[in-house]
């Protein structure tokens, strides 16, 4: 009996035993029941925190022994269960956590999956505000999170001891060190420097010849390139790192002739294409948004990098949309209106998917494009930037990947790559680069539109290492020199061929002059180089300058607040109601003249609101077929002035005018009366009679003469002044305007 009852107890402790055992698995987060997991969103991508010490609480990590839902810390986890996630189920569940840290807390949710259970979390664990509940054990369940949204300072950028800081999802980031890579944080920032590292180190430098010309009777003038042996431009490089050596004598240009002259480089021509995936991961889930984040990216980029470009450089930009072989295509050509540009990024969302994912086809036919690019004889500089989520899915993908690959290595692009969120392949996404740095990975820590600007940061960067150089040759046949450069330990050269056979040529150096060669618009500001025929110096920016004949912006309204400028004619400006253009400049004036069909209509554009006008507007006497008077002529001017109607204007200083002046036009009427006129009265029709304007017979009503008449000097002050027609029965005339004035 008693060894029989030790075996029992045996058999009980075995059990016990392999149910602990198995309790401690479930309550570390490896719950074998738990099939399902789910994939943090940039908005959900919430790191779970605990305070305690000793153990990790299965509510944060969804170790529950009756729950199938499970999260995974990672902010880039990807979802490798079998579970159907269904954003619109908001199940929540009820967890009452009061037991110690390492325990195992069973949630059991028997509702239907497109229920919604609200509920509590009451964890006596110490947890972060960003701490993720699992929830639910219906076929679909979602997590719910307390980050949904993002931090106000999402997008921004700074700098912290040299380090560039993003702010993400997750607030803000260190994403590089800015003195690893040889500048500063703050000198990135100001657009002198990127914070972008070498692929590898530099061995030497890499001279290459961009164009040149001749500049009779002695004169070349190259444009060329300083790179590092690893891509990077040789940038801030000055005369003192070039040797300019004559190869016929072997010695350096400025040992026994002129000095060789470093110029500025012209402005840069910048070709981009954007190469957009647009496929169906792009559109899917519809939640994702990552091909509306695509192009609201590639909108904002070119605000800044197009529609905002400077120093005398242009942008011009195409878009290449891929998906499959069939659907994929060169949305827009090569352009500068970026309002063309963003209208079109925009339709790209309004066409929706384009099937799978040709990645290679598209890389090459982007490629194609731009050497096809007719750059004429300007500085240029050819770029792509490709966006992706997937793999390619066309085709022979071996095949084409080494074709893509040997047209990267054909040179003369930079190649720009960015992977989106989505299950493509890192190395293969990279090595599309032109630049390992080149490569912006979906995990980075960089918002998508901070990705596209700091690549427009390094296209311009990219052009700090061209360089202009001007030599004199006294040579009168064909010849070469080489340009030697340094740059700290770096060395390398370029030997520039020039067949000195230009019209004029004659190698005398006398009437050369290094600097003006390298530079053609040294002492100009516009206009063509009065030094090489054809080189545009620039135009005038301003709206009212103009280049004049020693090519210098001229403004021809400088120093002029109104009237009309001197060269262009342009209106330099109006003055006041109350003043007077005098050469220029706008005095006070001694007159003020109104329109008189302001009294019936102030909204016509000549009246001034300063001064109101009003009239008698009589109606259903007989006169004028029952037409309002006095009224507006067809011709424009103000009419129909029987006896007793009246116009007037407010706020008149009588205190500045003595006298006021009509142009007037009137006609004998069958009465035979020649003379008419106005009675000017203040403050009311009836009011004190402050002058009388006599009319004269002008032959016809629009023949015009003007009537003078003295006013009251008694009378001072601001008033409402009238004019009231004198003679009953008759038109006293047309009025074009009333002036007073001294």
């Amino acid at each position: 009996m008693l060894k029989s009852f030790k075996l029992l107890l045996l058999l009980v402790t075995m059990v016990w035993l392999l149910t602990a055992c198995t309790h401690d698995v479930n309550s570390n987060g490896t719950d074998m029941d738990d099939t399902s997991s789910s994939r943090d969103t940039a908005s959900e991508k919430a790191e779970s925190k605990n305070t305690d010490s000793d153990a990790v609480d299965t509510t944060t990590h969804g170790s529950s022994t009756e729950d199938t839902g499970g999260t995974t810390d990672s902010p880039f986890a990807s979802d490798s269960d079998a579970d159907t996630l269904t954003p619109q189920d908001t199940a929540t569940v009820t967890v009452v956590d009061t037991d110690s840290p390492a325990d195992s807390d069973t949630v059991v949710d028997t509702n239907t999956p497109q229920d919604s259970d609200s509920g509590t979390v009451a964890d006596s664990d110490t947890q972060s505000e960003q701490d993720t509940t699992v929830v639910g054990t219906d076929d679909t369940e979602t997590v719910e999170t307390e980050t949904d949204t993002l931090p106000e300072c999402y997008g921004q950028k700074m700098c912290e001891e040299n380090m560039l800081m993003l702010c993400g999802a997750e607030g803000w980031v260190a994403y590089r060190d800015c003195a690893a890579v040889g500048t500063t944080c703050e000198a990135f920032r100001e657009g002198s420097a990127i914070c972008v590292a070498d692929a590898t180190p530099a061995t030497s430098l890499v001279l290459t010849e961009i164009s040149q010309l001749q500049v009779p009777p002695a004169g070349i003038r190259v444009v060329f390139s300083v790179e590092k042996d690893n891509g990077m431009p040789a940038s801030g490089l000055t005369l003192d790192n070039f040797i300019i050596i004559n190869d016929e004598t072997g010695q350096p240009f400025n040992e026994g002739g002129g000095e060789p002259a470093l110029g500025e480089s012209e402005g840069t021509d910048f070709y981009t294409i954007l190469t957009l995936d647009m496929s169906d991961s792009m559109f899917t889930p519809e939640d994702s948004n990552s091909a509306a984040e695509a192009v609201a990216a590639a909108k904002a980029f070119v605000e800044t990098h197009v529609a905002g470009m400077v120093g005398g450089n242009s942008h011009y930009v195409a878009i290449y949309a891929f998906g499959s072989t069939a659907q994929s295509e060169l949305v827009q050509d090569f352009t500068d209106d970026a309002s063309l540009l963003k209208t079109q990024l925009d339709g790209l969302l309004a066409t929706g998917s384009r099937g799978g994912t040709n990645l290679y086809g598209a890389y090459s036919a982007s490629l194609d494009t731009l050497r096809m690019v007719d750059t004429g004889e300007s500085l240029a500089r050819l770029g792509m930037i490709l966006l992706s989520d997937g793999l390619h899915e066309s085709g022979n993908k071996e095949e084409m990947r080494s074709l893509a690959l040997d047209s990267l290595a054909l040179g003369g692009v930079d190649v720009y790559a960015i992977g989106m969120p989505g299950e493509y392949d890192e190395a293969e996404l990279m090595e599309l680069a032109s630049n390992p740095f080149y490569f912006y990975s979906k995990d980075d820590g960089a918002t998508l539109a901070q990705k596209f600007d700091f690549i427009g940061d390094t296209m311009a960067y990219m052009t700090g290492g061209n360089y202009v150089v001007g030599v004199c040759s006294p040579l009168e046949s064909a010849s070469s020199f080489t340009v030697q450069a340094t740059s700290g330990e770096l060395i390398g050269s370029l030997t520039v061929a020039y067949a000195a056979d230009a019209e004029g040529w004659t190698g005398n150096v006398s009437l050369c002059d290094e600097a003006t060669i390298a530079d053609p618009c040294l002492d100009q500001q516009c206009g063509e180089s009065m030094v090489i025929a054809g080189f545009e110096c620039g135009t005038c920016g301003g709206a009212t300058e103009y280049c004049s004949d020693t090519g210098m912006c001229i403004d021809d309204c400088e120093n002029l607040f109104c009237g009309e400028s001197p060269f262009l004619n342009l209106v330099c400006g109006t003055c006041g109601a109350d003043q007077v253009c005098k050469v220029g400049v706008c005095e006070e004036s001694n007159e003020l003249t109104l329109e008189a069909e302001c009294a019936v209509d102030m909204e016509i554009s000549s009246c001034n609101p300063k001064y109101p006008g009003t009239n008698s507007n009589i109606v259903g006497d007989g006169h004028w077929d029952d037409k309002p008077y006095p009224a507006i002529t067809t011709d424009g001017d103000l009419g129909y002035t029987d006896g007793g109607s009246w116009l007037a204007f407010d706020n008149i200083d009588l205190t500045k005018f003595n006298k006021v002046t009509i142009r007037y036009a009137t006609a004998a009427d069958a009465s035979g009366q020649m003379t008419t006129g106005f009675n000017i009265r203040i403050d009311s029709p009836d009011g004190a009679l402050a002058g009388q304007l006599v009319t004269e017979y002008t032959n016809s009503w629009t023949e015009y003469a003007e009537a003078t008449a003295n006013l009251n000097q008694s009378i001072k002050g601001t008033h409402t002044v009238y004019l009231v027609a004198s003679y009953e029965g008759i038109n006293n005339g047309n009025l074009d305007w009333v002036r007073f004035h001294k």
